[in-house]
């Protein structure tokens, strides 16, 4: 049987309904609790303000590009918090500007519902980014030419460049216009785009290659773990592939652009190996918009067509919203702390410090995130020296506040950053489940 489009031209709606939508749900996202990722970046872009200097003075595993983006959202000075919504929801608006009016609706749809979790994450911004770019490709690939297209490759350029693990993305669409033969603006201004922030890197942030490196290869692959997400995203992507196969489909070049765009970030998935869902969000938004574009396309299998919408389902896996499961117990450690207070937290989770510590109006005594070196020493031991060096110089400083992880194994481990007999000018605060509390008192 020969399947036809159910629409083949975009009727009227398709211009405003999807600005409607964007527009009734961005109010609500003010509402979201946003995760200690995206808090702990606009509080590091404020100390670089402040003349700090980006893993020399602050460590952190990442390349500088999100907190060089940082720097003017921490300029605003506005409460951190909605200065990343609003940010978000402009990038949205953005994304779908530039998205062809015919799959706004589906792209709206999954740029609202499919980042709730991670709202704020770097990948989010990166979906964001680049589904403009995966449009454009197929339009090349029909032999058209795209919307505004050095546009779109300048947002694709900040998106992609994010993590290097993401330049497959670019690479696999090739794939689909590789033949052409014509300079394609959106791919030149990528290139010429990730070029040179290739460049700027060792000018602006020599660090990263002589400090935050070797922490990274000392310490950050040397953990890893087996996740409930790494199946979930398994289970979707079986789903498309029962789904269309049952519905004989063989895909719109956009949907197929959609799919192969997916595919080529789960790759960054598994090198990064943490389990941490938002590592998923571009791959997991990607395929979710690939579900919707084929199902508003053709509709005559319902088994088959209901494997896809199973496929968006659980492309919004994990459901819900951002919860910290250490902000009550840190609170009960935080209450009757002065503001301004310097505090340090020994925990290998960020959660348990994070983005409390911003919210308290404490001053952080760790020049990184949190003591996630923590992890890899409980795996090889013999890591530790390394990272007491580390995180030496802010115990020395010796906060008004140290609160140190004490469960077993990751407490114990956590504890033995600190120097012997560093607890006699400390009294014991508060304990909890998870936690001890400690305030200096000499």
């Amino acid at each position: 049987m020969k399947h036809e489009p159910i629409v083949s031209a975009p009727p009227v709606r398709a211009f405003w309904l999807p600005w409607v939508v964007l527009a009734l749900g961005a109010p609500a996202l003010f509402l979201l609790p946003i995760t200690h990722d995206a808090i702990w970046q606009i509080w590091l872009g404020r100390q670089m303000l402040g003349g700090a200097e980006l893993y020399l003075d602050i460590i952190e595993v990442n390349p500088p590009l999100w907190f060089w983006i940082a720097e003017p959202l921490a300029a605003l000075g506005a409460d951190p918090r909605l200065t990343v919504i609003g940010f978000f929801i402009a990038t949205m608006a953005v994304s779908l500007f530039l998205t062809p009016p015919r799959f706004r609706l589906p792209a709206a749809a999954v740029i609202l519902l499919v980042p709730l979790h991670d709202f704020g994450q770097r990948e989010h911004f990166t979906l964001l980014a680049t589904i403009p770019y995966v449009f454009a490709v197929a339009t090349r690939a029909r032999r058209e030419t795209p919307r505004f297209p050095v546009l779109v490759g300048l947002l694709a350029a900040l998106g992609i460049c994010l993590k290097p693990h993401f330049l497959l993305v670019p690479l696999a669409l090739e794939l689909l216009v590789h033949r052409g033969g014509h300079v394609r603006a959106e791919t030149v201004t990528l290139a010429l785009g990730g070029l040179a922030y290739a460049a700027a890197i060792p000018i602006f942030a020599p660090a990263y290659f002589m400090v935050a490196l070797p922490i990274v290869m000392r310490f950050y692959g040397a953990f890893g773990q087996a996740h409930p997400n790494y199946i979930m995203l398994a289970a979707a992507f079986v789903l498309a592939a029962a789904g269309a196969w049952g519905g004989r489909r063989k895909g719109s070049i956009e949907t197929r652009a959609l799919v192969l765009a997916s595919l080529a970030f789960v790759p960054a998935v598994l090198i990064q190996d943490k389990g941490f869902a938002y590592h998923s969000l571009p791959a997991r938004g990607l395929l979710a918009l690939a579900a919707i574009v084929e199902l508003v396309r053709l509709r005559d299998s319902p088994w088959a067509d209901g494997l896809l919408v199973g496929t968006v389902v659980l492309c919004c896996w994990p459901f819900g919203f951002y919860v910290n499961p250490w902000r009550a117990e840190a609170e009960f450690h935080f209450a009757g702390i002065p503001r301004g207070s310097s505090v340090i937290v020994l925990a290998s989770n960020p959660s348990a410090a994070w983005p409390m510590v911003e919210e308290h109006g404490f001053r952080w005594g760790l020049h990184q995130f949190s003591t996630w070196q923590v992890n890899a020493v409980i795996r090889n031991p013999a890591l530790l020296p390394d990272a007491r060096r580390i995180v030496a110089p802010d115990l020395a400083k010796r906060p008004d506040l140290l609160i140190v992880d004490h469960r077993p194994v990751l407490g114990s481990t956590a504890a033995a950053l600190m120097p012997p007999g560093y607890l006699r000018c400390y009294g014991l605060w508060r304990q909890s489940t998870r936690l001890r509390s400690y305030r200096r008192v000499c």
